[in-house]
Order: C-alpha cells, then sequence, then structure tokens
C-alpha cells in the first residue's frame, strides 16, 4: 500500500511541475525530456490536473484561460500581417494558421458548442436541439418585449395575469 501512495504522491508532484513550467512557457516536449516522461504523459497530466481545477477554482480557471487566450493573441498578431500580405503563398499558410488560432480562440472563449445546436435530418429540415437555461425574471421580460416588437410573439392579458403570451409566430 505504502508503494502505491508514494506513486500516487510522485504522480501529482509532477502535475503540479508540468503546469507550474507549463505557465512559464515551456513546451510539452521541453518539459517531458526535463522530466524524463513522454510527452503523451505531460499532455495527459495537463488535461487531469485541469480537469481538477475546474471543478471548483473558477479563480484558477480564469487564470488558465487569461493564459491560453494571451498566448493565442500573440500567435494570431504573428501571423496576422502575413495572412494579409501581398505574398499570395505565404499569405495562404498565414491564413489556415490564423483561422485556427481562431478556431481555438473561439473554443476557449465558449463560443464553440459541445455539439451543434442546429442539425439537419435527412430530409434537410432543421431538427431543434433542446437545451435547459438559467435566465433572469428580468432578462425574460426583456426578451419578450423583444419578440413583441419583433412581431415574432403577441403580449397581452387573460384577465388572471398583467402578461401572457399567445404564442409563438414564426415570419
Amino acid at each position: 500500500m505504502a508503494l502505491q501512495n508514494g506513486t500516487k504522491i510522485g504522480a501529482e508532484l509532477r502535475r503540479s511541475q508540468v503546469l507550474q513550467l507549463k505557465q512559464a512557457g515551456a513546451s510539452e516536449q521541453a518539459i517531458a525530456e526535463q522530466l524524463g516522461v513522454s510527452k503523451t504523459q505531460i499532455n495527459n497530466d495537463v488535461k487531469r490536473r485541469l480537469a481538477e481545477i475546474r471543478k471548483g477554482d473558477t479563480e484558477a480557471v480564469e487564470q488558465e484561460y487569461t493564459l491560453q487566450k494571451s498566448r493565442y493573441e500573440r500567435l494570431l498578431l504573428r501571423w496576422w500581417s502575413q495572412a494579409t500580405g501581398p505574398d499570395d503563398t505565404l499569405a495562404a499558410r498565414a491564413t489556415g494558421i490564423v483561422l485556427d488560432i481562431l478556431r481555438r480562440l473561439d473554443t476557449i472563449g465558449g463560443l464553440v458548442p459541445d455539439r451543434p445546436l442546429i442539425q439537419l435530418n435527412q430530409d434537410n429540415r432543421q431538427i431543434i436541439q433542446k437545451e435547459s437555461i438559467r435566465i433572469d425574471v428580468g432578462d425574460i421580460t426583456e426578451a419578450i418585449a423583444v419578440l413583441r416588437d419583433a412581431g415574432a410573439v403577441r403580449v397581452g392579458s387573460n384577465g388572471h395575469a398583467s402578461t401572457i403570451v399567445d404564442g409563438l409566430h414564426t415570419p
């Protein structure tokens, strides 16, 4: 049992070192060489530690997000001028890199959902995904007003409640 605990403690210490080195800007390959483990092990350590952190430490998540965002933004600045430059060959390569960086920024920023919000069935008809969300009553009131102003819903009174929504009307 003591050996197993020693192995677990060693793995936890390594994971802490890995994150410290990552935050200092070291590559996974450099960290792997320094710690004498595989690059795959470093990648797994980072994923595991970040998953643990994300469960309850919003401040740590915010720090990791800020770090990643700043790294992507630096890369974006590095490649942007080449992607928009006059050399077509260089611009084609740089544009691919810029688009990949933008996708990654969208992903870490939460703009890319886990699964598509809209799907099409075999007849190319839209299947609406049901999502549960939490919003304030003020948000609901504001949303109903926007829908009313757009002509998407009729709002009135039924005599029992001050406001009712008659129904959703698609344009």
